[in-house]
């Protein structure tokens, strides 16, 4: 097993038998995301992406949770209570109608082709590095 270097504590990555396990480490706030450690995770996907050596990635999380999602804590002690230029309600409520639009998108996509959309969505996103 080798313990790939991830630039912070608080994401943990090690390669076995091409079996990459990438570990949230923030248990005592239940492995809320932080800046850090999403930034660290999409490198690492993005590494994965590329490296033949990877052959499945494994996601978990270290102590009593799996991941309590977004650090809201660290978003509103980071500064005046805003995300860039947004307030933080902001921030949730485009994320909400983004995820509402592409959901209403992917049910029109499968509604229309139901076997071809699933195959595509699958195939682009785990097939395509054994050539499938």
């Amino acid at each position: 097993m080798s313990k790939l270097e991830t630039g912070t504590e608080d994401l943990l990555a090690d390669l076995d038998a091409g079996v990459l396990t990438l570990t949230l480490n923030r248990p005592q706030a239940r492995n809320a995301m932080s800046a850090d450690m999403n930034a660290a995770l999409q490198e690492q996907l993005a590494r994965a992406e590329l490296d033949a050596q990877v052959r499945c990635i494994v996601l978990t999380g270290t102590g009593k949770g799996f991941c309590a999602g977004g650090d809201v804590k660290g978003m509103a002690a980071s500064g005046d209570g805003t995300v860039g230029n947004n307030t933080i309600d902001g921030a949730i409520h485009r994320q909400a109608s983004e995820s509402a639009r592409d959901g209403r998108q992917t049910l029109q996509n499968a509604q229309a082709d139901p076997c071809g959309f699933a195959w595509r969505s699958c195939r682009g996103r785990v097939f395509s590095r054994f050539g499938l």
